[in-house]
């Protein structure tokens, strides 16, 4: 059965996703409140749907990509790249492949990056958060701000898996839109440091919904499968407010639609500043 959607365009997006898709994302991050500043290394995995010769991304002007590479194991190969205007909130990363690839081959990307004050990337100064005591950072990407954070296929057609190592300053906490949360020292970074937090998620979701918050963050548990993070000041008040309650929404929605998948469903309170009325992720 052919559908639309199998044929339809996406005009918010300038990535060749007919011709190559991304199956997985994997992300190392250093956030570093000093500069406002990510510095990123994205491993993307494709596949081929139609013989091709270019991979075509979408990024933001915002965004400074360094390096592009073909990664094949540990051998990596230079590409040449070329960033191009797209639209007033994105741009084009094209990608010249030193050979084409052909229907049903796979091959990956490895992309190094910076990217500092951009649309889907929110740095906070400590008056802004609810403790005023240290800044936060947090990462929008609905609908099509993510190419902000990361090269990525900024649309909702494709879906992948992610994983991520991510470095924050000492006493600073990481929460991202995943199932699976490592503390450092236990999953080394594509450099092999492991002074990280390691992030997996093994469903797949489309690019907009890959999210990194960071800052003075604790966790309580309000369920015997779910937990609600945020500030220490307002843990207790955000424990009293979910408590028992989550359990009950998700044994709700398993009688409508089947078992919870996501192994854990956390809730993150934002500081006081957050401009929207709600975000959603999975976790």
């Amino acid at each position: 059965m052919t559908l639309f959607s199998d044929s339809a365009t996406d005009v918010a997006s300038v990535s060749n996703f007919r011709e190559v898709v991304v199956t997985h994302y994997h992300l190392d991050l250093d956030v570093n409140f000093d500069r406002k500043e990510i510095t990123g290394a994205v491993k993307v995995d494709f596949k081929c749907c139609k013989d091709s010769g270019i991979v075509q991304l979408d990024i933001h002007e915002t965004l400074t990509v360094k390096t592009v590479q073909l990664s094949d194991g540990d051998k990596k190969t230079d590409l040449q790249f070329e960033k191009k205007p797209f639209s007033g909130y994105g741009s084009e990363l094209q990608v010249k492949l030193n050979t084409n690839v052909k229907t049903g081959d796979t091959f990956s990307l490895f992309i190094t990056y910076v990217t500092g004050d951009g649309p889907g990337v929110v740095w906070l100064d400590p008056e802004q958060t609810a403790g005023k005591t240290k800044p936060y950072f947090y990462t929008q990407g609905q609908a099509v701000l993510n190419r902000s954070f990361f090269p990525c296929q900024d649309t909702p057609a494709i879906k992948s898996t992610y994983s991520a190592n991510v470095k924050v300053p000492d006493g600073f906490t990481a929460v991202m839109s995943t199932s699976q949360r490592k503390e450092p020292g236990t999953v080394p970074n594509m450099s092999g440091e492991t002074d990280n937090v390691y992030f997996n998620l093994p469903f797949a979701i489309p690019a907009y919904l890959v999210a990194l918050a960071v800052g003075d963050l604790q966790s309580a548990k309000i369920g015997p499968r779910s937990r609600v993070w945020t500030e220490p000041c307002v843990l207790e008040k955000a424990r009293a407010e979910f408590d028992g309650v989550v359990e009950d929404f998700i044994q709700t929605g398993e009688k409508l639609f089947g078992t919870y998948v996501w192994e854990t469903y956390d809730i993150l309170v934002m500081p006081p500043s957050f401009p929207f009325g709600g975000w959603r992720t999975h976790v």
